[in-house]
């Protein structure tokens, strides 16, 4: 972690710190600490993909910030519209949030978006990380 703290401190900017020590944060359970990483990988790379998004939209999920969590989605449904997990945990916030309808059609588009790519889930488009 000291090392990601100071590559996100460089003059270089790239998504690559501030994704990883994200990673580190919510995998020990510190959501909260987590989004402003996020969102900064997010604004190191803008042209990147909605996996970023998505993923910020997780944490916001995790801490209970439903609404964010779904305005979050929608800007990674508008980046990449053929990636089903946007969709798939929109249906479950409209679940959530008590809206049924909302919540069938996201999981219904989800599911044919799988059938459509099956390996989508696991597909990362945009930039490679660097070997």
């Amino acid at each position: 972690m000291p090392y990601l703290k100071q590559a996100m401190d460089s003059p270089q900017t790239w998504e690559e710190p501030f994704f990883f020590y994200a990673e580190l944060l919510a995998g020990q359970g510190s959501h909260a600490e987590a989004i402003e990483p996020r969102r900064n990988a997010i604004l190191a790379t803008p042209r990147l993909h909605g996996s970023l998004w998505t993923l910020l939209a997780r944490t916001l999920m995790s801490l209970g910030r439903l609404e964010r969590a779904r305005d979050t989605l929608l800007q990674a449904i508008a980046i990449n519209p053929k990636h089903p997990q946007p969709n798939l945990l929109l249906s479950q916030i409209y679940f959530r949030l008590g809206d049924e309808t909302k919540a069938a059609s996201a999981r219904t588009l989800s599911l044919q978006l799988r059938r459509q790519d099956p390996g989508a889930l696991e597909k990362l488009p945009g930039r490679r990380f660097p070997r």
